[in-house]
């Protein structure tokens, strides 16, 4: 590795360090996050690490890896929002180490590689992937070790990069089924036409092809032995319903979403990533690589995950190696000097747009103090692009600035604004505060993870015709489940209610309570306001 790429290293460890030193800043967030943690806080404590629970019932909308990983974190750093995000930072250095070696091995070009991992580190879609938890971000390390392996093994014939392929395809169809090996295969076929092919029959590949099924369907195997209705439930409702039918998870898009998104998530480098169109070497050999990502890493899985009628915007992460290629091989390429001055007028856009926040957002709570980051980066910013004289080295510098000044400012605005990011944390610190923690804790017709998690304990929801609340309870083997989610609709749990609140109880709301429940609750009832939510004690 030479100095400019020990450099670009220096940066990608600056942005984790950054990570981790403010990953616990804010508590986890509604909904995605707070059910992912939730329920690997559920696995921790309970020890059953095949059967996932949300709230006390079981729950197979993933398999199980990312609450494994979880889970080993709480192990290590305890029940915690920064030990729910841990694990994420490590797999985004991880990515960006294996986004250079993918590049470096293509392209064989130490300036292509060192230009594809910062702009991989830098875009906008990678750093929510890994600041918040979810399956993908996990999935994306599996996706590229993939891609990595199989790269390796059409360039050396080593069957020990066969055997990276099938572990890391079996690891990825363990965090998010399916989903793991659209890219790969896509990008691994059209790598067949630019890279040595490898002989059509191997004794090896039906070894690395069992080993994938192996380990791929060992967990789907194990729980469909003990819920019997578990193989119609994914197939149908996880793989047919979730492309054709998406309104059944409320993922419904229009099929031109990811035309708007992409180009998004992927400022400033997308308009380096469309500069191809203009610019055309074709003397290059390169230049036929560059084409064959293109279409088979990006065109194609885009116009797969258009047809999908379940759109969500971390589902086209996996399309994002092959953007940070193609990007940087354009990138790398001669560039006149007002490219600077582009990048840092976006730049400065977003810097000036955060330090009006203060003004734009009248009702959140920003310290003036908060105001001094932007304003620092931006002087920054404009010394860079005065005194730097290589383009590519201005611009690299001038998104990193403006990378660590995100990192730093949206840590710190939601630390700050925790229940207008749907972060629960205040509400619990009170319950904490107040030594409420031993009582028991309802939550009024709201689907709230996350205060279980805080709180580190189980907690009672009160059902009143919230769809979040209408769980799927079919593979519960016993009624256990009903003392954590009351119908005030059925007399009988209405009487487990009463029974709740005669103790010393508490009782979380975002709306009034209803007739059903003031009844049941005396003079000695209290409460107390936080935004939009109240808390009610006894």
């Amino acid at each position: 590795m030479d100095s400019s790429s020990k450099s670009t290293f220096q940066l990608v460890f600056l942005f984790a360090f950054v990570m981790l030193v403010t990953a616990g800043f804010w508590g986890v967030v509604e909904t995605s996050e707070a059910r992912y943690a939730e329920i690997s806080r559920e696995m921790y404590h309970s020890k059953n690490w095949i059967e996932p629970t949300l709230l006390g019932i079981r729950h197979f909308h993933k398999p199980p890896v990312t609450y494994w990983l979880t889970s080993l974190s709480f192990g290590v750093w305890g029940v915690n929002p920064f030990a729910t995000r841990f694990f994420l930072i490590i797999s985004y250095v991880l990515q960006v180490y294996l986004i250079y070696k993918i590049a470096l091995a293509l392209f064989e070009k130490a300036a292509i590689a060192k230009f594809a991992a910062i702009i991989y580190a830098t875009l906008p879609i990678v750093l929510i992937a890994v600041r918040t938890l979810t399956t993908d971000a996990f999935l994306q390390t599996f996706v590229l070790l993939i891609l990595y392996g199989w790269i390796q093994f059409l360039k050396t014939r080593r069957n020990a990069y066969l055997w990276l392929v099938a572990i890391s395809a079996g690891f990825g169809f363990l965090t998010k089924g399916h989903a793991a090996v659209l890219v790969p295969a896509l990008a691994a076929f059209g790598l067949l036409w630019v890279l040595p092919r490898p002989p059509l029959f191997k004794f090896q590949y039906l070894l690395a092809l069992a080993v994938f099924i192996l380990l791929a369907f060992s967990w789907y195997a194990l729980v469909t032995r003990e819920n019997q209705d578990l193989g119609y439930y994914f197939i149908i409702r996880h793989f047919y319903d979730r492309f054709f039918h998406a309104d059944v998870f409320s993922r419904t898009k229009p099929f031109y979403y990811y035309i708007l998104i992409f180009p998004a998530v992927s400022l400033p480098w997308f308009i380096f990533f469309i500069r191809q169109f203009f610019v055309s070497d074709q003397s290059n050999p390169a230049h036929k690589l560059a084409k064959n990502i293109l279409i088979w890493w990006i065109v194609l899985p885009f116009i797969v995950y258009s047809a999908s009628n379940s759109k969500l915007t971390l589902y086209i992460l996996p399309l994002f190696a092959g953007f940070s290629l193609v990007t940087a091989y354009y990138f790398e390429q001669p560039l006149k000097q007002y490219w600077r001055w582009i990048v840092f007028t976006f730049q400065g856009i977003i810097l000036l747009a955060l330090l009006v926040c203060k003004f734009a957002l009248p009702e959140w709570n920003l310290p003036w103090w908060l105001m001094l980051i932007p304003a620092i980066a931006l002087l920054i910013s404009i010394m860079c692009c005065l005194r730097i004289k290589t383009e590519q080295r201005a611009i690299v510098l001038l998104v990193s600035i403006s990378t660590t000044t995100i990192l730093i400012y949206s840590a710190l605005l939601m630390h700050f604004n925790s229940l207008k990011v749907n972060a629960i944390t205040p509400i619990a610190d009170y319950i904490k505060a107040r030594s409420f923690t031993q009582r028991p804790v309802l939550v009024y017709n709201k689907f709230l993870p996350s205060l279980a998690f805080e709180l580190d304990k189980e907690i009672i929801s009160i059902y009143d015709n919230e769809n979040a609340l209408k769980r799927e309870t079919q593979f519960e083997k016993t009624s256990a489940w009903k003392k954590q989610l009351i119908n005030i609709h059925e007399s009988s749990e209405l009487l487990y209610l009463k029974s709740l609140l005669q103790r010393k109880s508490v009782i979380v709301a975002k709306s009034e309570l209803p007739k059903e429940i003031r009844e049941l609750m005396d003079t000695t009832w209290q409460k107390e306001a936080f935004d939009k939510w109240t808390v009610y004690f006894n």
